[in-house]
């Protein structure tokens, strides 16, 4: 378990006994690559495979999603480390929640005695396939298994609607891609609402 889960901006995370709690830390040579998109792909495959199910979505910029709850998330923070950053990667995955709020979800339903262990596993030789240069096509993954992909979406700075639109995918720099009358503009930043996905 992990007593003091957070996400981002501060939220807290509920962390029981049992679930996922996982963190994975690494040198690189830029800030630029959006690892917190990364990692959805990775914690979307390993789920996906360890419990042979292909309904794990992704939320953009940091969720997983199933049945249109909220089962996992990822909180990236990045330190200096000379000429090199220090990226470190935290996933928290809902196994299993007796008490949880109307939008979170968890994988209970699968019930499998070796889900947690089979998907740290698949976690683990995930981030070795990326940091060994396997996972190119991060982003068309990504993008087929959005959970609100061509819908309309609202995106929020600070709890304030900022801008709404179509959400017609991400760039290879992670931002999502929003069509509005007709124009396409580009959000590295902010949270994002849309209505049927908790």
């Amino acid at each position: 378990m992990q007593t003091k889960g957070r996400g981002r901006q501060g939220k807290e995370w509920s962390s029981p006994p049992g679930n996922i709690s996982f963190s994975i830390a690494y040198l690189e040579d830029s800030s630029e690559i959006p690892i917190s998109l990364i990692a959805g792909v990775i914690s979307k495959l390993a789920i996906s495979k360890a419990l042979n199910v292909d309904e794990i979505k992704l939320k953009w910029p940091n969720d997983l999603i199933y049945k249109n709850k909220k089962i996992g998330g990822i909180l990236v923070e990045k330190e200096i480390k000379g000429i090199y950053y220090k990226t470190i990667v935290g996933i928290g995955i809902n196994l299993a929640l007796d008490e949880k709020e109307p939008w979170w979800g968890d994988l209970k339903s699968f019930n499998s005695k070796t889900a947690r262990d089979d998907i740290l596993n698949n976690l683990i030789q995930g981030f070795f396939s990326y940091i060994d240069g396997e996972l190119l096509d991060w982003k068309d993954i990504w993008n087929d298994n959005c959970a609100h992909m061509n819908k309309k979406i609202k995106i929020k700075n600070n709890h304030t609607i900022i801008d709404e639109g179509i959400f017609i995918g991400i760039n290879d720099k992670g931002a999502l891609l929003l069509e509005t009358n007709k124009n396409i503009k580009e959000y590295s930043f902010g949270e994002i609402s849309i209505e049927g996905i908790y």
